[in-house]
């Protein structure tokens, strides 16, 4: 879930200001949505009480952004590419608490320390492993093609999210 979310929150900032031409702060304005989508579902995700629907939502969401990358063009009206940043804001939100939530209920008490620590491990190896797919995508520039071979790998990855969540035993006890 992260490489996906880092993705978007490095590679396609760079697409909004390389391919499609906007200023920083312009580009700052258009992910403003998925920073406030985050904010509000990371508030809205620590006071819910299941596991598995909010990273459902969060897995199926990123599919929908995924492919939103995938259509996006120079050309893609506004509302678009802010619907893009909060269809990433969304999950980023409710993944954050997810993941927080499950560490805690299943790793044993004595241990809770260590999981911890390997879930922000795990979300390091994502913006590590997202870093280097931006740079295969987009060389030298960003492009439309960069971006869409993103889109397309975070669709895929998101995918496999949204099935490994929904098949989870542990979680579909914790709905």
């Amino acid at each position: 879930s992260y490489l996906v979310v880092y993705c978007v929150m490095y590679g396609f900032t760079q697409w909004l200001e390389e391919a499609r031409g906007l200023s920083s702060l312009h580009t700052g304005l258009v992910m403003l949505p998925m920073s406030l989508a985050a904010l509000a579902c990371s508030l809205l995700g620590a006071r819910t009480k299941g596991i598995r629907a909010p990273l459902s939502i969060a897995s199926v969401l990123l599919v929908a952004g995924s492919a939103l990358l995938f259509f996006t063009s120079g050309g893609t009206p506004l509302a678009v590419l802010l619907l893009a940043g909060a269809c990433f804001g969304i999950p980023q939100g409710l993944m954050g608490t997810g993941n927080q939530a499950a560490v805690q209920s299943f790793a044993p008490a004595d241990a809770i320390g260590s999981a911890a620590g390997l879930q922000r491990t795990a979300q390091y190896i994502g913006a590590i492993a997202a870093s280097g797919l931006i740079g295969l995508a987009y060389g030298q520039r960003a492009d439309d093609a960069g971006l869409h071979l993103m889109g397309a790998v975070g669709a895929v990855l998101a995918l496999a999210l949204v099935a490994l969540t929904l098949t989870d035993r542990a979680l579909r006890a914790r709905t």
